[in-house]
């Protein structure tokens, strides 16, 4: 029995929808609602009686090539014509087949067809699997199947790709093609778009897995559903189509088409379980302009033979397919395929309608065709964001490409017992490892460098363009192609045609144009050209195009340099500071070699006006070159240009450009890659005086930062550049990076390095380079870091070549503080100033500390649990001291009345003093008060914030401000009346109060009256959040009003 529904009866499942033209340009706002369609299904009304054909086709596979890795067709069934008869069932009748097995068909194995008798739902049972074998059959091919530009003739087993979940919109139109320099992004216009890239691309840092894919899918449409959607049938069905739905990006050869076949053979292996149809489809081989019907376009695209001719099982096959979730299709290469237009709709299609394939794909991603089915598509970024709001994929991954793992392994495997020199090589040249994330490059960089390594060449591959023009002249040498070295230059003249164009495959005029032959194109495919080795540069079997960008963009900068005229390239280099011609810019720097100028010479003639193009590179160069670079925008111009004379090799260009820079050079929030490191660092060494460096909060990616720290000491030891300060605070480089540090400490002035993880081991690397350093570091923080005692005992050995210490919340208890303060101890001259804040070492550490205190100036111990006998002794030590320590901090310790009544009895020895929130009451304040009072000379600073003494503290202070610069009294309960106290006696003393902090005390407008009348005698003020209304403020205003001079500061936010 054949349900109803197969026939369209049910209106619950299908509705005529319009094939009206609703294409728009219109953008989907982010806050736009979310309501179910009905014209996500379609009902298709039939006649009672009609006459249809089917036929089925049966396809099998046997072996794979184990050599080769292809899945081999090798046995399959023709369709035998199969008349059925609709009569109207009604219920109980059966479907009569007939068939007869074709000759063809005879000779292999029978056509399988339904036995007199079969009914209707076991036809249809059968119909299902017999689709369902032969789209999986399919499937084995494709898993089995690859064809990349580069391949070995020998098996490289299969390394992970990362892929992540980080995808913004970009300015994608422009975008470069490697994404790990996509980063110079409007550098040259002052726009940083370095974060988002440096964040996205760094090196194999993958988020995600495939596995994971479907399941986040479902988890963000569900996300989106909640702010989209107005009910909850309206959230169903956005999940149910969004959360099936996954985008794939990638830049190209970085393995998304890798990435399907994966997936495809996952699948086949059980992942995806419930999946029964897999539809892979090439969108490169897809023909867009033929009309079919959904499952013609479906097994056309596939490469599944079936029988179309029976419509009425297509219907049966395609309302199955519509209600089900267990399809998935694949669409690989959205960027290849030649649709009209990415941007606009498509109209809306019925199920059994005939279309165009753009029709159904766009219909297919809006969830109007097979909603319930899983979509999978992969495109370069552009062309995935072109896409209409209402098709593109609420989800996206971004593929990464290889990581350093992957990369080793498939240098292992290529290279065998090479492979760490290999290794080495491409770490020893970021530069050109930094493209090897990228499969094809990655195989071609290794192959190039290992061969040469070899054959004992003495052969430059320290650049791209090196690589590149290596693997060129093996490909020209090879014996194929004897008769077409000339057509190199025609080549390099359609790769010019087309990147002018922004075209990447070409039609057969494109071919006419720059008389090339399909002779000469088939001379560019796949070629040996070594005994281990095939490249191809071209493909051409139903459609002509590079097969890797990097070739187009190789044969564009041959072009510039050895065909067009002077005044065809002079117009070319505006654009080298544009993203799109990234590559193409660092190849023509690369042609600016002799060496890779001579290996093209070889099969290409000379390049016109050489000379000319060269001297108008280098005046390029220098009007590129930023003469000041003091932010992270110059910054990155000055790595632009640094990367182009690496590429270049150039003495007279460099020489040039490296007089253009002046000292000092400040890398200021910079995001670094490794690939910046090399260029930065040449370019260092070509300068003649010695650079001053000063690194700010810069963040690094890979090895960056070992490579920038380990080079630079280099280069220092050579007197070739000098250090001034490094801020690297929160990069957790950990031990590993404070021992690339200590390599370049020596000239250092200033070093931060607050919460890098660094422990014990790094401490130590940091202590004996600087115990050996020939004159002291001004500078050193290391807060955050969890060194403990252990560190501290390393640190106490240098601390004579340390004049700023910080070691705040290191975990330093009083067995560190007792080494730190013997080591100060016997210094032969005093320490500037040393932080121990947060570190719990109590009055033991705080007794250790006063025997050194005549080696300290400034003493910051706050929060470290002294309590008022660690007070008491740091009291005594220093009222006894030959001369004033300049300033002690001992905020956050509870030390109370007692400990201030210790302190009072040395403050003729302390110049600023804070003892913020250390538990202080009116008794304390007024033994503190008295002792200022009678001091022979003013304290410059006293800070007592935080300490609950209202106004009764506040008017024993009041006695002592003649003897004090600077007070510090925020949040210490002071009102009206305490305010009052304070300015009647600022307002007869002799001279102004440098700063009066009051903020957080609650007097309101009767205080600020008071402080009205003594304004004359402050110079900055502060009383935030203070309840001062309407009336205080005008009474300060009017005093401001007649000062007889300005007032420098007066803080009233919060009020």
């Amino acid at each position: 029995m054949i349900p109803a529904s197969f026939y369209g009866r049910s209106a619950a499942n299908f509705e005529e929808s319009s094939d009206e033209d609703f294409s728009s340009d219109e953008e989907e706002s982010d806050d736009s609602v979310y309501e179910p369609s009905d014209s996500s299904s379609t009902s298709v009304e039939q006649d009672q009686e009609e006459d249809t054909s089917a036929a089925v086709v049966v396809t099998t596979t046997s072996m794979v090539d184990g050599t080769s890795g292809l899945v081999r067709l090798q046995n399959s069934w023709t369709a035998t014509s199969v008349r059925q008869r609709n009569f109207g069932f009604t219920g109980q009748e059966t479907l009569c087949i007939q068939a007869e097995p074709s000759q063809e068909a005879q000779s292999n194995s029978k056509q399988p067809s339904s036995a007199p008798g079969e009914s209707a739902e076991n036809l249809t049972m059968r119909l299902q699997e017999e689709l369902s074998s032969k789209l999986k059959d399919r499937a084995e091919i494709v898993a089995g199947q690859m064809n990349l530009p580069v391949e070995l003739h020998k098996r490289i087993d299969s390394v992970p790709l990362e892929i992540a979940t980080w995808v913004e919109e970009e300015d994608l139109d422009n975008l470069g093609h490697y994404h790990k320099r996509a980063d110079v992004l409007e550098r040259f216009d002052l726009k940083d778009k370095r974060a988002d890239v440096f964040k996205r691309f760094d090196p194999g840092q993958g988020n995600i897995t495939l596995d994971q894919v479907y399941e986040t899918a479902n988890k963000t449409a569900k996300k989106d559903a909640k702010k989209r959607c107005k009910t909850s049938a309206a959230e169903e069905e956005y999940v149910r189509i969004h959360g099936n739905i996954v985008g794939v990006s990638g830049q190209a050869g970085i393995g998304k088409t890798t990435l399907t076949k994966i997936l495809t053979q996952k699948i086949l292996e059980g992942f995806l379980s419930e999946v029964k149809y897999i539809f892979y489809i090439a969108l490169r081989d897809v023909d867009f302009t033929a009309k079919s019907n959904l499952l013609q376009f479906f097994t056309t695209s596939t490469g599944c033979e079936w029988d179309h001719s029976g419509e009425s099982h297509d219907r049966y096959l395609l309302n199955h397919l519509n209600k089900s979730s267990d399809v998935i299709i694949i669409m690989d290469g959205l960027d290849e395929a030649t649709m009209t237009s990415h941007n606009k709709l498509a109209p809306i299609t019925s199920l059994h309608s005939q279309a165009t394939a753009e029709t159904f794909i766009k219909n297919l991603l809006r969830g109007k065709l097979l909603p319930r089915a899983k979509k999978f598509i992969t495109s370069r970024p552009r062309q995935l964001y072109d896409l209409h709001p209402e098709c593109r994929p609420s989800f996206i991954v971004n593929v990464l490409g290889l990581n350093e793992e992957s990369q080793k392994k498939i240098c292992g495997q290529i290279c065998d017992k090479d492979s760490e020199k290999v290794m080495q090589k491409l770490d020893d040249n970021p530069d050109i490892s930094s493209y090897c994330y990228i499969p094809v490059l990655c195989i071609l960089t290794i192959h190039c460098i290992h061969q040469s390594m070899r054959r004992g060449e003495d052969t430059d591959l320290s650049s791209m363009t090196g690589i590149i023009c290596y693997a060129l002249e093996m490909f020209i040498r090879s014996s194929h192609m004897h008769g077409h070295e000339n057509d190199v230059g025609k080549l390099a003249r359609l790769a010019w045609n087309g990147f002018a164009a922004r075209k990447i495959i070409f039609s057969e005029n494109d071919l006419k144009v720059v008389d090339l032959d399909e002779k000469t194109i088939r001379s560019f495919l796949k070629t040996n050209v070594d005994s281990s080795l095939k490249v191809k540069i071209i493909e051409g079997d139903k459609k002509t195009f590079f097969s890797h960008l990097v070739w187009q963009e190789a044969f564009v900068a041959i072009y510039l340099i050895f065909f067009a005229s002077l005044d065809e390239f002079e117009s070319s280099m505006s654009s080298f500071k544009k993203p799109r011609y990234e590559i193409v810019a660092k190849f023509v720097f690369g042609l600016c070699n002799d060496k890779n100028v001579n290996r093209l010479m070889k099969f290409l003639p000379p390049p016109t006006n050489y000379d000319e193009k060269k001297k108008l590179m280098k005046e390029f160069l220098v009007r590129s070159t930023p003469s000041s670079v003091n932010d992270k925008d110059s910054f990155q111009r000055l790595l632009v240009v640094c990367a182009w004379l690496k590429e270049a090799d150039n003495l007279d260009i460099n020489e040039s450009v490296a007089s253009v820079v002046r000292s000092p050079i400040v890398l200021k929030q910079a995001k670094i890659l490794p690939n910046d490191v090399t260029t930065f660092n040449y370019f260092l060494r070509l300068t003649i005086e010695p650079c001053l460096v000063k690194i700010g909060n810069s963040s690094f990616s890979g090895d960056s930062f070992d490579r920038l720290f380990t080079e630079l000491g280099i280069t220092q030891k050579k007197n070739q550049v000098k250090i001034d300060e490094i801020h690297l605070n929160r990069n957790k480089f950990g031990d590993d990076g404070a021992l690339s540090l200590s390599k370049c400490l020596h000239n250092i002035r200033r070093l931060h390095v607050g919460t890098c993880n660094i422990g014990y081991v790094g401490v130590k690397s940091l202590s004996e380079a600087i115990e050996h350093l020939p004159q002291p570091i001004d500078e050193i923080h290391l807060s955050e870091n969890k060194f403990g005692d252990d560190g501290a005992l390393s640190l106490s050995k240098c601390l004579h070549n340390i004049r700023r210490l910080d070691v705040t919340f290191c975990k330093i208890g009083d067995v560190g503080v007792k080494s730190l303060s013997e080591a100060i101890e016997h210094l032969p001259q005093p320490i500037d100033e040393i932080h121990l804040s947060e570190n719990k070492f109590g009055d033991d550490g705080a007794l250790s500390l006063s025997k050194c205190l005549h080696n300290i100036r400034r003493l910051n111990v706050r929060s470290c649990g002294i309590g008022d006998v660690g007070v008491k002794s740091l009291s005594e030590a220093i009222e006894h001291l030959p001369q004033p320590i300049d300033e002690i901090n001992l905020s956050g310790n509870k030390f109370g009345d007692d400990g201030a009544l210790s302190l009072s009895k040395c403050l003729h020895n302390i110049k600023r003093l804070h003892v913020g929130w250390c538990g202080i009451g009116v008794v304390g304040v007024k033994s503190l008060s008295v002792a200022i009072e009678h001091l022979p000379q003013p304290i410059d600073e006293i800070n007592l914030g935080v300490n609950k003494f209202g106004d009764d503290g506040a008017l024993s202070l009041s006695k002592c401000l003649h003897n004090i610069r600077r007070l510090h009294v925020g949040t210490c309960n002071i009102g009206d009346v305490g305010v009052k106290s304070l300015s009647e006696a600022i307002e007869h003393l002799p001279q102004p109060i440098d700063v009066i902090h009051l903020n957080r005390n609650k007097f309101g407008d009767d205080g600020a009256l008071s402080l009205s009348k003594c304004l004359h005698n402050i110079r900055r003020l502060h009383v935030g959040t203070c309840n001062i209304g309407y009336v205080g403020v005008k009474s300060l205003s009017e005093a401001i009003e007649h000062l007889p001079q300005p007032i420098d500061v007066i803080h009233l936010s919060g009020n």
